[in-house]
């Protein structure tokens, strides 16, 4: 029996110029990015053919970038200031249950925070989170024929829960030739800005520009 941890850290920080000259609602000036990430991983082999693991992923991302549009003796501020979050946790097994047919299943869970005033009208920190269970199974009736089949059940706390079947079959004709058909279907969960997204200018109390709306503002 094999156990190991791996882990990894980084992170980097940068100051980008923005804007133009020649624009009031949009000036030159610098905004200040960084972002950091770290992930964790325990893995146990059982035997060549049964072994399993637990990790955590992990990132965080910010930005300064605020300025001021002058409209008479009045400014409108503009504060593109931001800060993003994201966990994850899996669990993996993966093992043999008889010669020619092997297994991997797993869990997850995440979690997401956003905080970003002028994209969401708020500077309440937006939060999403889900979670999902996978199967893939791997059969070989004969030594040239694979057979694929598994599937994907996620739930998340905005987008609801989704389902996504897989099958395939490959055939070796040939040590440098096979042949392979497959059905799968998919989704992509919106992010917290598609959901949630009030991005809008306002001056004196009042809006005076909206860039962006999502659905569950609009309704």
């Amino acid at each position: 029996m094999i156990a190991m941890t791996p882990f990894s850290l980084g992170g980097n920080v940068n100051r980008v110029g923005l804007g133009t000259a020649s624009r009031v609602a949009d000036p030159e000036r610098f905004e200040d990015v960084s972002s950091s990430y770290g992930l964790l991983r325990w893995r146990r082999i059982l035997s060549p053919t049964h072994e399993f693991s637990f990790s955590w992923s992990g990132t965080v991302d910010s930005g300064e970038d605020r300025y001021f549009i002058p409209v008479t003796a009045k400014t409108i501020t503009v504060d593109y200031g931001r800060r993003a979050e994201r966990n994850q946790f899996e669990y993996q097994h993966l093992f043999r249950i008889y010669d020619d047919l092997r297994a991997v299943w797993g869990l997850e869970y995440r979690n997401e925070s956003v905080q970003a005033q002028q994209l969401f009208n708020s500077n309440e920190i937006q939060k999403t989170g889900g979670s999902r269970a996978y199967l893939n199974l791997e059969y070989r009736p004969a030594e040239r024929i694979t057979l694929n089949g598994g599937g994907l059940v996620e739930q998340d706390s905005i987008g609801g829960t989704h389902v996504a079947p897989r099958l395939a079959i490959n055939w070796k004709l040939n040590p440098f030739h096979t042949l392979g058909v497959g059905f799968s279907t998919a989704f992509r969960l919106p992010s917290l800005f598609e959901q949630r997204s009030d991005w809008r200018f306002t001056y004196l109390g009042q809006t005076i520009d909206i860039r962006y709306l999502s659905r569950e503002v609009e309704t």
